[in-house]
């Protein structure tokens, strides 16, 4: 997500596999299509994507046409995640956070 398909080349990214390290790609903040990718694969969300059957398609799995992947496509409104779905896992995400980080020193609070 966000490189082009020239970048996507010539950074080797169809060779990165389940365990890669992607935190240096983040570039310190996280877009709206990286919290839709995550809901798609998180058990508490995945089935709000059953719905887009026809979004599914299957290309190529790298660039010298080594097997095939499946890949959701949300490219339309019909596609619109809804947003009460959205907002539940940001809710537990914070609360989550809030309870992962409490009892921390004052020092380490969120500012």
């Amino acid at each position: 997500c966000g490189v082009d398909p020239a970048g996507f080349a010539a950074q080797g990214l169809d060779g990165l596999g389940e365990e890669a390290d992607i935190v240096a790609r983040l570039h310190g903040y996280v877009k709206p299509y990286d919290v839709v990718a995550l809901m798609t694969v998180l058990p508490t969300t995945a089935d709000a994507f059953t719905q887009f059957g026809s979004a599914w398609v299957t290309v190529p799995a790298s660039a010298a046409g080594n097997g095939r992947r499946r890949h959701l496509l949300l490219l339309s409104p019909a596609h619109a995640v809804p947003a009460d779905t959205v907002a539940l896992l940001l809710r537990q995400t914070y609360h989550q956070v809030v309870l992962a980080t409490a009892g921390k020193s004052e020092s380490h609070a969120l500012r």
